[in-house]
């Protein structure tokens, strides 16, 4: 699969909308709690930040990632359609993620034992493990 990676525009707001909410839904169906939904409005603000992955021009991932702290960045809202997983796509994105300009920090629900296996075997190292409000996230360095 060629996939191809974009800045998102205001014509990948539909698009990303319906992912969000697709890969929403197979999260909390799995029981994981690492996302609430988004609204189209929110996924606009966030469109400055946005990559989009496309295969034959069709969305089929996306991540935002947004400064941080000094000569830092953090990605977030890592999204692979279910209909795509298996295919590498996520690979690709931590293979990105390592040849950002600065070094990127993301994190997972603790919870979510595939996901923190898969970021270690491409390349993040745990920093640690953090509480929030009413669960745990561990955070990973690329």
């Amino acid at each position: 699969m060629k996939l191809l990676f974009h800045k998102a525009s205001p014509q990948h707001a539909a698009p990303l909308t319906a992912l969000q909410h697709v890969c929403t839904d197979a999260l909390l169906a799995k029981g994981i709690r690492q996302w609430t939904y988004m609204s189209k409005g929110d996924i606009i603000k966030e469109l400055p930040f946005t990559y989009v992955l496309l295969s034959n021009h069709t969305v089929v991932a996306s991540f935002c990632i947004k400064p941080y702290e000094k000569d830092t960045a953090y990605a977030t809202r890592i999204a692979v359609h279910p209909d795509y997983q298996g295919a590498g796509i996520g690979k690709a994105i931590c293979t990105w993620l390592k040849g950002y300009e600065q070094p990127v920090y993301l994190d997972c629900w603790n919870g979510n034992e595939k996901l923190k296996s898969f970021y270690k075997e491409n390349g993040g190292h745990i920093l640690g493990v953090f509480p929030e409000a009413d669960y745990e996230i561990c955070v990973f360095c690329f």
